[in-house]
């Protein structure tokens, strides 16, 4: 049985997709996984793990962890699926640069879901192996295409932070959608939070507010949505992202139409499994409109990318990727040296008194000190 420390800094939706996925790939009689938050990790739980797997390190007690880890001479892996190097200005994270580039530095096996991490990351780490893995789809969660229905269900899901692409790029498009097919739409916004009364007419449209993992997919495997929007800044971070709402909507049957920008143009054929648009809001009410006047054809486009996930998303090509990447790479037990790992406890405690700073200072300059007090009040209690 190989023991996997599974290591994350702050719990967000992303780390727990990110576990999911590893404990969903490991599920196999083989190996056993422990889930630990890397502040609370201790030399007993390092002492009990054939490897470290890190999820997005950036943290002095990851550096700490790898450190110790590589002294005893088993293996650690660090995974990110954003570039942690070149983090969006109101990032709260930007500062913590330095602690990512010594956990790639000194990685046995980096993993990435992006070409481009890849490709630039090897020139800062060259001493790891890399390799990407891409993200898995069981086939009990692809869902039947819904068939065509009087009414089309259209669907943007996205975080909070997407709501000036939606009022940049999707909302100027609403009026005129809405003026040529009236009620045979609806229009379901999720997590974002948009201001739509410059619209002339919201009753077709819905507002739900974002939803923890587990209840968001539930959400979307409940509902028969039909087409679904992903627009996407085309800039060197969002072009290092993985296409996650590709894979979200294929596998509940929906046809996105997604920005014509990395990562989508790496899995997207325009026409085939998806349609890429242009960032212009004309480009974009084009592709809205015509995909709602063929949607017989939209359809079979979500069955080609269904054919897509199944494919080249499968869970046994992912394993083979982890067995040739990482468990062949994996020092047993009774091979490695005893693990000496001591808490720096002033170390910590300036890394801390930092993070919390450099949080704070950032909601300031983002949203002002009322809801940054606010936020901080609701958190506390």
């Amino acid at each position: 049985m190989t023991k996997i420390l599974a290591l994350y800094d702050r719990w967000n939706t992303t780390i727990e997709v990110n576990l999911n996925s590893l404990t969903s790939i490991l599920n196999d009689g083989r190996h056993e996984v422990k889930i630990v938050e890397s502040r609370r990790a201790s030399a007993e739980d390092l002492n009990w793990c054939n490897a470290c797997y890190a999820i997005r390190p950036a943290s002095i007690y990851m550096v700490r962890i790898m450190k110790a880890i590589r002294i005893a001479g088993k293996l650690f892996v660090s995974t990110y699926d954003d570039d942690f190097l070149e983090l969006p200005i109101g990032s709260t994270e930007r500062w913590k640069k330095k602690f990512v580039k010594q956990c790639l530095k000194d990685s046995d096996v980096v993993v990435t879901c992006n070409p481009l991490i890849l490709k630039k990351y090897k020139k800062i780490a060259p001493k790891p192996n890399f390799i990407i893995i891409d993200a898995h789809v069981l086939e009990k969660d692809i869902k039947p295409v819904p068939i065509v229905d009087d009414k089309i269900q259209i669907v943007y899901a996205a975080g909070r932070d997407h709501t000036e692409l939606f009022d940049q790029y999707i909302k100027p498009t609403l009026n005129e959608v809405y003026e040529r097919f009236g009620n045979r739409l609806s229009l379901t916004l999720m997590g974002v939070e948009p201001r739509l009364d410059s619209l002339a007419n919201t009753q077709w449209i819905e507002l739900i507010p974002s939803k923890p993992l587990e209840m968001y997919n539930e959400y979307m495997a409940g509902h028969d949505f039909d087409i679904g929007l992903s627009p996407l800044p085309d800039s060197p971070f969002c072009n290092r992202k993985y296409f996650n709402k590709y894979i979200e909507y294929s596998k509940n049957g929906i046809l996105g139409l997604y920005s014509r920008c990395l990562p989508y143009t790496l899995v997207v054929e325009d026409g085939r499994n998806g349609v890429l648009v242009d960032n212009s809001i004309d480009c974009w009410k084009k592709s809205i409109i015509c995909a709602i006047d063929n949607i017989s054809e939209m359809k079979k486009m979500a069955k080609t990318a269904q054919q897509n996930l199944r494919e080249s998303f499968s869970i046994e090509a992912v394993r083979k990727v982890w067995h040739d990447g990482i468990e062949n790479k994996i020092t047993s037990a009774n091979d490695a040296h005893i693990v000496t790992y001591h808490r720096a406890r002033m170390q910590e405690f300036i890394y801390e008194l930092l993070s919390t700073a450099h949080r704070v200072f950032v909601h300031v300059k983002t949203e002002g000190l009322s809801m940054t007090m606010r936020r901080i009040i609701k958190h506390n209690a």
